[in-house]
């Protein structure tokens, strides 16, 4: 994908919440402060540098979304959330194939059942 006129690699997480971006990629143009403390799947916290809209531009068709991204530092990779993957069409999820039966808090109750290595909540 390209931001800024500059490839960026972005991995699709579809248990992500939020879109991720290593500052390095965002320059000048955080327009919010850091109010988010972003929790990892394995219960670590991480410190933002903030959020910033982008154009978001896909190479393969030319399409151009805005797109809010969370700024983190350098050391994490940039992450498209299931949200942002659907309203690009990269993914499809079948909702009427699925019944929901518990949520990701409701998930944290019951370790034991859930592999928390799987999602960033």
């Amino acid at each position: 994908m390209e931001i800024n006129n500059k490839e960026v690699i972005f991995q699709v997480d579809t248990c992500a919440t939020v879109n991720t971006l290593p500052e390095k990629y965002v320059h000048d143009s955080v327009t919010a402060p850091a109010t988010k403390t972003l929790k990892m799947w394995n219960g670590t916290r991480v410190e933002t540098r903030g959020k910033s809209r982008l154009i978001f531009k896909n190479p393969a068709n030319r399409k151009k979304y805005p797109v809010e991204f969370v700024v983190t530092d350098n050391s994490f990779n940039s992450l498209l959330s299931l949200r942002a993957a659907q309203q690009m069409n990269f993914i499809k999820v079948n909702a009427d194939n699925m019944e929901r039966v518990m949520g990701v808090n409701e998930a944290e109750q019951f370790p034991e059942v859930f592999d928390k290595k799987a999602c960033v909540i």
